[in-house]
């Protein structure tokens, strides 16, 4: 980046390229950290500059419509085969079971 290290317009685009990298990561609070602390020792400075940090106010929930994981819940008394089929019919594997039942059965013994 040579002389362009210390321009802030840059790093205000690089906050936002790097945004769209780490959302949909569990680890995105991680990310976040890592940058800002590439911002502090490129720029120095007191407080936050929102324009390069990443703030806590930067994602509210619900992450302005970006979706960062998704969970759906299931109401049961008990972990039977069926169960655990309709879980794993659920998952949105863009693979085929073998033997869907059969495996759904395997795990709820188990």
């Amino acid at each position: 980046m040579s002389e362009r290290l210390e321009s802030r317009s840059l790093w205000a685009a690089l906050k936002l390229g790097y945004t769209y990298e780490t959302l949909g990561r569990d680890d995105f609070e991680v990310a976040q950290t890592f940058f800002n602390s590439l911002v502090r020792k490129t720029f120095p400075h007191v407080g936050v500059d929102p324009a390069i940090d990443f703030v806590a106010g930067d994602f509210p929930l619900p992450y302005r419509s970006w979706e960062m994981a998704s969970a759906r819940t299931y109401a049961v008394r008990e972990v039977a085969d069926a169960v655990v089929e309709k879980i794993l019919g659920n998952t949105g594997f863009g693979v085929r079971f073998r033997d869907l039942s059969a495996d759904a059965a395997a795990a709820g013994a188990r």
